[in-house]
């Protein structure tokens, strides 16, 4: 009877693996509802540790950036295919690992996998409702699924628990572009710029949504 028992652990901790495996991997339907994000948001402030990305209007280009992605030189790279499984077995591990959600978010925004990016966050909520950070990709997460009532709700919770991340505002100034509200738009933009004013994008865009309000 004994002998069983790690057969049966083995079991269990497969069976477990197996399950967030299905829950990580397989796309989900998309309820187009408007819903209320109420907050949450990593609690690492250390920016070789962001999980932030910044998007940018298609109509301009779309540059994606996540800090904890980018070399040495500041040049965009992808997580390896093999990050998935990596965060899976961490999240599997320990179920409130944040690190693990955010950078499996990661993954999967950058392969423009919205709903499993989406179910990825969700899940770190409940782990904590309020980190900036999670907050910040899923505001992204709801911009590419073009609910950007959404991505606003989420932008701005984001900066209300952390108002120095100059791209965070930009994230928020192309909500309200793509909503047509340019006025908004151009006071995130100068945000951003007061904070970062030699990042020659976010001077870019800030003029051109300045000249569509002459």
């Amino acid at each position: 009877m004994m002998s069983l028992i790690p057969l049966v652990i083995v079991l269990v901790i497969g069976g477990a693996l197996v399950y967030v495996i299905w829950r990580f991997s397989n796309a989900k339907s998309v309820s187009h509802g408007i819903d209320v994000i109420t907050g949450d948001g990593v609690g690492i402030s250390d920016r070789d540790m962001d999980e932030d990305l910044m998007i940018r209007d298609e109509s301009v280009d779309e540059k994606l950036k996540d800090d904890m992605s980018m070399n040495k030189t500041g040049e965009l790279k992808k997580l390896d295919s093999n990050v998935e499984e990596e965060c899976i077995q961490m999240i599997v591990k320990n179920p409130r690992d944040l690190n693990a959600y955010l950078r499996l978010s990661v993954f999967y925004i950058q392969r423009k996998k919205w709903n499993d990016a989406k179910e990825v966050l969700l899940e770190a909520k409940k782990v904590d409702e309020k980190n900036d950070k999670i907050l910040n990709n899923m505001g992204i997460v709801w911009y590419k699924m073009k609910r950007y009532n959404n991505a606003v709700s989420a932008f701005e919770e984001a900066i209300k628990l952390n108002d120095k991340v100059a791209h965070r505002f930009v994230n928020l100034g192309l909500c309200y572009y793509a909503l047509g509200e340019s006025a908004k738009a151009s006071k995130s933009f100068s945000k951003a710029v007061a904070l970062d004013p030699e990042h020659r994008d976010y001077q870019e865009l800030l003029a051109e949504t300045k000249s569509v309000l002459v």
